[in-house]
């Protein structure tokens, strides 16, 4: 099996009580898939980087509350769920320096 596997089969049994471990793991696990997916929104990889890792911080708040229909699908729908905040966290970030780049410094 590999460390995908293990940390979904993991996840899929209690997702109430992730330990610090287990966090990091999933973060060294799906770093570079959530990292593509930043990208694919924003140019800049420091913001991309940014925009991953509070994306971490909103999973990891929110993983005990992640609900699987179809369990033989888990890991996909886990993968997907994480790229979703992902990618809306990369929107949000990009609303945010939209706006502050249309205001116009007072003379």
């Amino acid at each position: 099996m590999t460390a995908a596997n293990d940390l979904v089969e993991a996840l899929s049994k209690d997702r109430q009580y992730i330990n610090d471990k287990l966090r990091e793991q999933i973060y060294k696990c799906y770093w570079g898939y959530l990292m593509a997916v930043a990208m694919r929104y924003v140019d800049d990889r420091d913001l991309a980087l940014m925009v991953v890792n509070d994306s971490f911080i909103k999973i990891f708040v929110s993983l005990p509350t992640f609900e699987c229909a179809d369990p033989s699908n888990f890991g996909r729908m886990l993968k997907g769920w994480m790229a979703k905040i992902t990618a809306r966290t990369a929107l949000n970030e990009l609303r945010t320096h939209k706006h502050a780049s249309l205001q116009e410094p007072l003379p």
